[in-house]
């Protein structure tokens, strides 16, 4: 059965994939000299990507 995505209430997908997104902003200023907020989609999910390979290899 295919659930629809709860949109209401204090644990919905919205508020997480707000939390999810701050976080990450948080974390992936530290590798740019701009804030992650002004990336386009493509510079933001380059960088994660990049952050990721970085933290894979230590």
């Amino acid at each position: 059965m295919i659930r629809p995505k709860k949109l209401t209430g204090r644990n919905n997908d919205e508020i997480r994939y707000d939390q999810s997104f701050e976080q990450n902003c948080i974390i992936l200023g530290k590798f740019i000299n701009q804030p992650v907020k002004t990336l386009t989609t493509k510079e933001y999910f380059t960088l994660i990507r990049f952050y990721n390979e970085q933290t894979k290899t230590k």
